[in-house]
């Protein structure tokens, strides 16, 4: 019964995005800005080179003025109507007009840091604007224009190379900028150094290289081979690496593209596992305004790392519909690609502030996977704040891979979820405690789950004897607009612990709204439960 569940859910799942991806395709939006035509990028268009219907995302990066006018329009001539429009956040903006065909807004505030909206026709998301406030994030003045050294845009050539020894020279000397004017830049792996930061104006793009073997591997010995294959996910490559670096970054409005879809399908046995960025034992690093697109893996993995600061960043990778890896498994259904966002694993006093994401997996799943040389170290102090969250799987999630002692202290607040199929999540698998978890100021366009509060052992582990404890878990001002039933049986969500020894043991609900009726108890939404739940209260 439990795997027939699984498979309606699943169904039920692709059968809800695949109605989003067609609804999407048909409807093509214009743009005006005060009046005058607006040009925004759209990636993963129809492509039949790809052998699946891609879903289009659109997004416009600009400067926000105080008193500007967003139109967005659906052309008469093709007949298309809207029943009703929506931009979120809600309470950011002023409906000026609103029509079958147009709607025209304006921030009600000035904005002091970077803010994302989205543009809905009904339930169908049609663009994103990206809004910067005045003269953010400057080059700084003693940066160093890269195209004095010789590193110039548009070659064509790996540039990687010639980047990582004036990385080095200048850690040498102190540190210093380096600073990426327009124009692309074919690279590989660039290595952070101390004291080191990359600034990209808004029209740079460092661009993945598609050579597999341009990227250099890890030491041997350093990925933990005794773990079992699915808590050390191998990874492999990435674009821009810190590897036991301090006070280092990349900041600025330009873009990191990994060129992850075109990488996923010329797949064959081995994966890139390509990130746009990893850390590893590294300290007070900061991401900030950048725009990450189209990873083929992990979009930036921080691992066993502490102060880190992701500020402004977005994280844009593709959504695949159903059966998105035929051309790989011919009976697959997947709409999930790996394509997670940001993952805090073995992490300490992560700060993840005011991002926006739009992925084919988990958007920031919260991990200790003990991938670099089996070290395990608790997870504590990781704060997500201002987020906007778009994902085909989970918003907010700790897990899956759970295998350190601890992971507490962690607060998501103030979060836009347009949509996901699953909001919350405490996949916890193996072994470890989760305590001190909150959920705070949640709002959720459309979903399927609420949420998913359980201890659960690993499929591919009949003898698993090690399994995890979750405590104190407060869900704190959640509003859902819309939420689907997403099997069958009619549960939605999800409290349950394993056994009498690994309970789910406090969880508050306050002030939790679905659909306009208020959560207070366990009847609804249906919420599956087991024997090893205590202390559940709503207020």
């Amino acid at each position: 019964m439990k795997l027939i569940r699984n498979l309606v859910y699943i169904m039920t799942t692709l059968i809800t995005l695949q109605h989003a991806a067609v609804q999407a395709q048909s409807i093509k939006p214009t743009l005006m800005l005060n009046g005058e035509p607006a040009s925004f990028e759209s990636h993963w268009a129809p492509d039949p080179a790809f052998e699946y219907d891609r879903l289009t995302m659109r997004y416009l990066r600009a400067e926000a003025a105080e008193d500007d006018v967003w139109s967005v329009q659906i052309p008469q001539s093709e007949g298309q109507r809207v029943d009703h429009w929506q931009v979120l956040p809600a309470a950011s903006v002023q409906v000026i007009e609103s029509s079958e065909t147009q709607i025209s807004f304006k921030l009600k505030e000035p904005i002091k840091e970077a803010t994302h909206l989205a543009v809905l026709s009904g339930s169908d998301r049609l663009l994103y604007l990206f809004l910067d406030p005045p003269n953010y994030l400057p080059r700084p003045a003693t940066a160093i224009n890269v195209t004095e050294l010789g590193i110039l845009p548009d070659s064509g050539a790996l540039v990687s190379d010639a980047i990582n020894q004036e990385l080095e020279k200048l850690s040498l000397q102190g540190g210093g900028t380096l600073y990426f004017p327009a124009g692309e830049y074919l690279i590989s792996t660039i290595l952070m150094r101390d004291d080191t930061y990359l600034h990209l104006s808004k029209d740079a793009v460092l661009l993945a290289s598609m050579d597999f073997d341009a990227y250099p591997l890890d030491a041997p010995g350093t990925e933990f081979m005794d773990l079992p294959k699915s808590v050390r996910p191998g990874h492999k490559r990435r674009m821009i690496f810190f590897d036991h670096v301090h006070n280092s970054g990349v900041h600025g409005q330009g873009v990191i593209d990994a060129q992850g879809s075109e990488k996923r399908r010329q797949i064959t046995d081995e994966r890139y596992m390509l990130n746009h960025v990893r850390m590893v034992k590294s300290q007070n690093i900061s991401l900030k305004g950048i725009i990450l697109r189209d990873s083929e893996f992990w979009s930036t993995h921080l691992l066993l790392s502490q102060n880190i600061v992701i500020d402004g960043v977005k994280v844009v990778n593709e959504i695949p519909p159903p059966q998105w890896d035929r051309y790989r498994h011919p009976k697959s259904n997947s709409t999930w690609n790996n394509a997670d966002g940001i993952n805090p694993d073995s992490s300490q006093n992560v700060a993840i502030l005011n991002c926006f994401f739009h992925t084919g997996d988990d958007c920031v799943p919260i991990k200790n996977t003990a991938s670099y040389k089996g070290q395990r170290r608790d997870v504590s102090n990781i704060h997500i704040r201002g987020a906007m969250m778009v994902t085909s799987t989970t918003a907010m999630k700790l897990g899956t891979e759970t295998v350190g002692g601890h992971m507490g202290n962690i607060l998501f607040e103030d979060i836009e979820v347009v949509y996901a199929s699953r909001v919350m999540s405490t996949d916890l698998k193996d072994g470890i405690t989760g305590s001190n978890i909150t959920f705070r100021d949640i709002r959720v366009f459309q979903c399927n789950r609420p949420f998913d509060f359980w201890i659960i052992r690993r499929a591919d582990h009949p003898d698993q004897q090690i399994f995890s404890n979750l405590q104190n878990v407060i869900v704190d001002n959640l509003v859902i607009q819309h939420h689907a039933v997403e099997n069958s049986g009619g549960e939605t969500s999800h409290l349950m612990g394993h056994d009498a020894q690994h309970q789910v043991n406090g969880v508050t609900f306050r002030q939790v709204f679905i659909e306009g009726k208020q959560v207070v108890d366990l009847s609804f939404p249906k919420i599956k439960t087991n024997e090893f739940i205590q202390n559940i209260r709503f207020e």
